[in-house]
């Protein structure tokens, strides 16, 4: 296969952000890293929410579990956060 072949799957993209304007990943998703652990994949990524937020746009990592239904499923807190100065 090249490149030239390729086409875009119609299922992505895969993961979005929920644009809940609460959330801490609302606005933007990036530096997605897949992991396969025991069966199943893990999705670690960047998250930043909106700039209404109290605490501002502070980039947290979060975690997506791929189950059986071929869904990913966010866990809904943040597992990493940077203190920004």
């Amino acid at each position: 296969m090249y490149f030239y072949d390729w086409e875009k799957n119609p299922a992505n993209p895969i993961f979005l952000p929920s644009y809940d304007r609460q959330a801490w990943d609302g606005e933007m998703i990036f530096r997605p890293e897949i992991l396969k652990q025991a069966g199943r994949y893990y999705l670690w990524y960047e998250g930043i929410g909106y700039p209404s937020l109290p605490e501002g746009r502070v980039p947290r990592v979060g975690l997506a579990i791929l189950e059986a239904r071929l869904i990913w499923e966010a866990i809904q807190w943040p597992h990493l956060y940077f203190k920004m100065n």
